[in-house]
């Protein structure tokens, strides 16, 4: 398969796999202008990495274990509420993450570590606002606030808390509908 980009996350793990994927269905009942991602491969993005050549993903993983960012086992995660941004014509729904030291720490090191390896125009936009990580659930295509406020109530349900027990990087292939994800390289602690 042809991955159209990559980036580094967190999978969410298997116990909350299920009320995932109800979430993202009862999402989808509720209109035609919400579409949601592909259910069986949640995660915290970290990293978007996009396009990579396939050498590259050895040396991330190389990378990535020889400069330990894999030691996250003092994180704890808190995941629930909405949280939204607009991006190319419809606004991204995502799971509010709690933004700990410790998951600022994590990513600020990925980000200096890969470096090399991130988009160039990740940076040259000055009004770009500033990424940090989050679950993505979907896309509204419309702001029609009634919808937007149903989302709301439901996404406001979710609240997990969990240790990061690993990192990972995964494969997008956003020619498909929902965008098809993969885990392809577990980072082992």
């Amino acid at each position: 398969m042809g991955f159209t980009s990559y980036f580094i996350a967190i999978p969410l793990p298997d116990q909350f796999q299920t009320q995932f994927e109800k979430l993202l269905s009862d999402i989808q009942n509720m209109g035609l202008q919400v579409r949601t991602v592909y259910p069986k491969t949640p995660h915290i993005t970290l990293l978007y990495l996009g396009k990579q050549e396939k050498n590259s993903l050895k040396l991330l993983k190389a990378l990535l274990i020889k400069e330990k960012v894999k030691d996250v086992t003092d994180i704890n995660l808190s995941v629930g509420g909405l949280g939204t941004f607009k991006k190319e014509g419809y606004e991204v729904l995502f799971l509010n993450v709690d933004y700990s030291p410790e998951l600022v720490d994590l990513h600020n090191n990925l980000t200096r570590k890969l470096l090399e390896f991130l988009p160039t125009d990740l940076f040259l936009n000055q009004n770009t606002q500033l990424f940090h990580p989050h679950m993505t659930v979907g896309g509204l295509t419309d702001s029609d606030n009634q919808l937007k406020g149903l989302i709301t109530s439901k996404m406001s349900e979710i609240n997990w808390a969990f240790p990061v027990t690993e990192i990972a990087i995964f494969g997008a292939d956003s020619t498909q509908t929902p965008e098809y994800q993969e885990k392809l390289i577990s980072i082992p602690h």
